[in-house]
C-alpha cells in the first residue's frame, strides 16, 4: 500500500507536502476489512479545510471561497430541489488529488449558503469513493488523508483499476475484486435514499502529462451499466459534472445536471468531454478525455 501511495504522490505537484508512512495492519484505516469511514464534521472542519485550500492553491481565504463557493450559485437552486426527492453525484476529473474535494466543498458550502442548514449536516449527506492508497498519507506530517477526507464526506476505499494498482502482486487481483464489491455493496445501501450526494473521479489516480500528444489526458471513466464507476452513475443518481483547472489555478466549473433517466454512458462521457476537458483548454491547461 505505501508503495503505491509513494508511486502516486511522487508523480504528484503535491509530493512536498504529502508524507507517506510505511503500512501498519494495526491502524484502523489501514485494515483492509473496512471498507468506510463515517464523516466526522466539527466546528473545526471549515477553518481546516479551507486552510488547506489556502495552502495548496497559494489564494487567499476569500478568493479561496469566491473561487471554490460561487461557481456552484448558477446551480444550487437546482440542487437543492432536486436533494429533496433524489440524489446528486458529482463526478470530476483528477487534475491533483484534491479537485474531487474541493468540488464537492464548493457545493456543500453553496447548500449551506443557500438553504441555512449547516455544513456538517451537508458532510454527513456526502459520500466520496476514493483510492485504497489514501490511507498510508498525510499532510504535512500533521493529519492523515483520511481523517481530512472525513470533514468532508463519508469516505469508500476502492483498489482503482488504474496503473498504480493494476498487475500489483503484492495485493492480489481477487482480493483487490472482492474488496471493490463489498463495498460497492456498501455504498449502494447507504447512498439509496434522496438527500445524498455522491462524489466520483473519472480516475483513481492523477491525470498525466502525454509528450506525444503534448496534452494531459484525463483516463476515461471505467465500466458499463453494471460495473466499474459508470455503473455506480447508473444507480438513481442525476449527475454534476465539475470541470476546472487546479494545477496552475484554482478554477472551479460545474456543468449543468443531468437527470438521472437521461445519464447513459455516451452522455457522461460526453459530459467529461464537453465540462471537464473543456474547462481545462479553456484555461491554459492543455488536455484530453481518454473515452474508455
Amino acid at each position: 500500500m505505501a508503495a503505491r501511495a509513494r508511486k502516486h504522490f511522487g508523480e504528484s505537484i503535491l509530493s512536498a507536502i504529502v508524507h507517506i508512512n510505511d503500512y501498519d495492519p494495526n491502524k484502523e484505516t489501514h485494515d483492509f476489512n473496512n471498507v468506510f469511514f463515517e464523516a466526522q464534521p466539527n466546528s473545526f472542519s471549515l477553518s481546516l479545510l479551507k486552510g488547506l485550500a489556502t495552502g495548496v492553491s497559494g489564494k487567499g481565504p476569500r478568493t479561496v471561497r469566491r473561487q471554490l463557493v460561487e461557481p456552484f450559485e448558477p446551480v444550487v437552486d437546482e440542487a437543492v430541489e432536486r436533494l429533496e426527492e433524489r440524489k446528486l453525484m458529482i463526478v470530476s476529473g483528477h487534475q491533483i488529488l484534491f479537485e474531487p474535494a474541493w468540488a464537492a466543498f464548493g457545493l456543500q458550502r453553496a447548500i449551506a449558503s443557500r438553504t441555512g442548514r449547516p455544513y456538517q449536516e451537508q458532510v454527513r449527506a456526502t459520500h466520496l469513493i476514493a483510492a485504497r492508497a489514501l490511507a498510508t498519507a498525510d499532510v504535512l506530517n500533521k493529519w492523515t488523508l483520511t481523517r481530512v477526507a472525513q470533514h468532508l464526506a463519508n469516505i469508500y476505499y476502492s483498489f482503482p483499476s488504474s496503473d498504480n494498482y493494476r498487475g500489483d502482486s503484492s495485493i492480489p487481483l481477487e482480493f483487490q475484486r472482492a474488496n471493490n464489491a463489498r463495498m460497492l455493496d456498501v455504498f449502494a445501501e447507504r447512498t439509496d435514499a434522496p438527500g445524498n450526494i455522491g462524489v466520483v473521479a473519472g480516475s483513481g489516480t492523477t491525470e498525466k502529462f502525454d509528450k506525444q500528444r503534448g496534452k494531459f489526458v484525463i483516463p476515461g471513466i471505467k465500466g458499463d451499466e453494471n460495473r466499474g464507476t459508470m455503473g455506480v452513475l447508473m444507480q438513481g443518481w442525476d449527475v454534476l459534472p465539475v470541470g476546472g483547472v487546479y494545477r496552475k489555478n484554482l478554477i472551479v466549473e460545474p456543468g449543468r445536471i443531468i437527470p438521472a433517466e437521461d445519464v447513459t454512458p455516451e452522455v457522461i462521457h460526453a459530459a467529461m468531454e464537453s465540462v471537464v476537458a473543456a474547462s481545462r483548454n479553456r484555461h491554459g491547461v492543455p488536455a484530453v478525455y481518454a473515452k474508455a
